[in-house]
């Protein structure tokens, strides 16, 4: 009897599963976390930026019901320095090199990249995307799920959890696209340590939980 009743659970349980991942989704349905955040335009004297949003391939395609809202602004430096500032909400996430090497682009995993808020250091993922015609990206990304930092594996069951049980969640996973200039990835890795030492010294610790997790 008892054999039958584990079975019998573990049946249930495989078939929500399977529903829950298996049936056309709604559209995901985030938060006002973006506009909450609300990102300074400028950062001291050292970074002007300009808004990038609207450029995003974000469309009414149901390939992308997974994604509720993003946030793309383009900051420089007098020098002539810049890099592309990328905050997506999201249902679950997406693979930034997949999405690259959709893009024509080949990728390179590199050294995890430690970066310092106000609050914390955290360590983040970063590749290399370089395409044929010489055009490079030094690439840096994180995940954060309900202001706990997450990797692939962790996001992944957070996503079964919330879907399961019909829970809301703020996921946002944030990218830093850095061009590099005559292959001086090393250059490009200090531009945005710099960027997000900078940008944190701006932002309230509320705010610098959902994006780097408690």
């Amino acid at each position: 009897m008892k054999n039958l009743r584990f079975h019998i659970a573990s049946l249930i349980l495989i078939v929500t599963i399977i529903v829950a991942f298996t049936l056309p989704k709604p559209k995901y349905q985030g938060t006002s976390i973006l506009q909450d955040l609300n990102m300074p335009f400028t950062l001291g004297n050292q970074w002007q930026s300009v808004d990038y949003t609207n450029n995003l391939s974000t469309t009414k395609d149901d390939r992308f019901n997974f994604l509720s809202g993003a946030f793309a602004r383009i900051y420089g430096t007098q020098d002539g320095k810049s890099l592309l500032f990328l905050i997506l909400d999201a249902g679950n996430f997406h693979h930034p090199q997949l999405c690259y090497g959709g893009s024509g682009f080949k990728t390179k995993e590199l050294s995890l990249t430690e970066l310092t808020t106000q609050n914390k250091a955290v360590k983040v993922r970063t590749f290399l995307a370089k395409k044929d015609s010489g055009e490079t990206i030094v690439v840096m990304y994180w995940m954060v799920i309900n202001k706990q930092k997450v990797d692939w594996t962790e996001q992944k069951f957070a996503q079964l959890w919330h879907s399961l049980f019909n829970k809301k969640q703020v996921g946002l996973m944030t990218r830093l696209d850095i061009p590099v200039s005559e292959n001086k990835i090393d250059d490009a890795v200090t531009l945005g340590q710099k960027f997000i030492k900078d940008l944190t010294k701006n932002l309230s610790n509320e705010k610098q939980e959902w994006m780097f997790g408690r």
